[in-house]
Parts: structure tokens; sequence; C-alpha cells
């Protein structure tokens, strides 16, 4: 590896596409968190309150998503009746929110938080819209928070940076499996939110967005088969989704459906069975 390939010359080629400059890290999702806060706010009809997140917060199927001793996805389908003003922003994102700022501020140097808000890159010339555009996201925003010592850059060359710079999407993947990798190496566990998925699930994007769950699930799938806990990734989409539960049949994950009035639902398990981590001491 050329010595001058190092940690800042990995920031640089994830953060700053050729031509577009971008602050992603840990600034993008807090910019993007105060904006739907304010899309929320204005939106016609009453969005959750703090009574509303405690009850989705206390659902069975949440609680052994985010606090289970393995790696696991959990998809939320809403079955929410959107008005135009909560296109943008739906009552969703409000929980994708509080999770996540509870997730940064309670996480003791234990978790490591990433959160895409679809509705807040719509437009197709956002550099974030796409699905090269949200890993490049992810990868920023947990180099960021990694530990220097944790970080191994053995496998870094020139070419590489390259990749990493033309938003090419296998280098981008690879770097995404590694640092997630070893931020478990060192007892960090990783959540990735990622909110109102069905912007990605219909019209262009859909094969794209089917790539990135793939991405996920192989990613599980590989901590699954390490006995390695330290990963959670949660989707959300505020309507139904007609693919997950073909997409996550054979993954360890969840799918928890709202009744899109109150914020009571059923979720259904896939994957693994309760004995998976009989053995494990965690």
């Amino acid at each position: 590896m050329l010595a001058w390939i190092d940690e800042k010359a990995i920031h640089a080629a994830v953060q700053h596409p050729p031509g577009k400059p971008s602050f992603v890290n840990g600034g993008l999702a807090k910019a993007d968190m105060q904006v739907a806060l304010i899309d929320i706010d204005q939106a016609s009809s009453k969005p959750l309150d703090s009574s509303d997140i405690v009850q989705l917060l206390s659902q069975s199927t949440f609680a052994s998503w985010l606090q289970g001793p393995e790696p696991q996805i959990l998809y939320i389908n809403g079955h929410l009746q959107l008005e135009q003003e909560q296109e943008m922003a739906s009552p969703l994102t409000l929980l994708t929110c509080a999770l996540y700022v509870s997730l940064q501020r309670h996480r003791s140097g234990y978790d490591i938080a990433a959160m895409h808000l679809c509705g807040q890159h719509a437009v197709p010339s956002d550099l974030f819209a796409s699905i090269v555009g949200i890993m490049r996201s992810f990868a920023a925003q947990i180099l960021y928070q990694l530990p220097a010592d944790a970080l191994d850059l053995s496998f870094i060359d020139l070419s590489f940076i390259e990749e990493l710079s033309r938003g090419d999407p296998s280098a981008l993947s690879r770097l995404l499996a590694r640092l997630v990798s070893d931020a478990a190496s060192v007892g960090h566990r990783v959540v990735i939110l990622i909110d109102g998925v069905w912007r990605l699930e219909e019209g262009p994007a859909a094969p794209e967005f089917n790539t990135l769950v793939d991405f996920f699930k192989d990613l599980v799938q590989s901590f699954h088969a390490r006995r390695c806990p330290y990963l959670k990734v949660l989707f959300t989409n505020p309507g139904s989704s007609i693919h997950a539960r073909q997409w996550l049949a054979d993954c360890p994950s969840s799918i928890l459906d709202l009744d899109g009035a109150g914020f009571a639902g059923q979720g259904d398990e896939f994957g693994c069975g309760d004995d998976y981590y009989d053995d494990q001491q965690i």
C-alpha cells in the first residue's frame, strides 16, 4: 500500500466525488434530520408524538431486533395513508430520527449509527438519491465514528481509491463491508437506518434497491455465520412493501406490520431459530 493512502485519503474519496462538494460523515444525517423534523411539524395531519414512539419502541418485534443477540434486519411496513405534505417525511421518519438520536447520545462508545432519510434526497440529481450515494453516505458516517486503531487499511491501494472516487458500486460495497467488520472486531455494533424506502422500491430505482437489500442480506448472513451479533439494519416503509417478504425470507430478519392508525402491529420472523445463540457468550 502506498504510504500516503491513509484514513484521510479514504475520507476524501468517499465524501468528495469529482466536482461534487459534499459533507457526509455525521453532518449529512443531522442536517437531513433537522429538515425532516420541520417537514413533519408542517404536515397537515398529526404526526407521531412521544407516546406513539414509546409504544412502537416497546413492540416485542422491534425490541427483539434492537436488543437481540444476533445480527438482524427489521423491515417496518407502516400501512399509513400519507398526505402530500408527508411524502418527504412520514410519521415513521420521526421514529427513525428518535432512534438515531438515542443511539448517538447513549452509545457510550458501543453503537455506531448511520442514517439515511430517503425523503430528503428525492430529486434524481441529488448526490445521495442513488444507491451508490446511499452506500457512500453510510461508509463515510461509519468511518467518521470508527476509532483510528480499529481501521485495517491493508487492502487499500491507489486503484481502489480511484474506484471510490468514481463511485464504483463494487468498491463501495467492499469498503462498507470492511468498515462494518472492523467495527465489530473491536466490539462496536453498527446500526444502519434507512427511512422511507417506498421511493426506492418503485419505479426506475427498484433494481438498484434490490441490489442494496441483497448487500445487507449478505452482510447480515456473514455475521450470522460467524456468530457475530454486532449488526442491525432497519428499513422503514410508510406504506406496504410488495417485495420485503420475498427479499428477506432466507435471511435473519423480521417484518413488522403496523396497523396504519395506531401503532400496534404484528411481526413475522425469518431466517433463524430461537436457539441461535444458546451456546454463545455475549
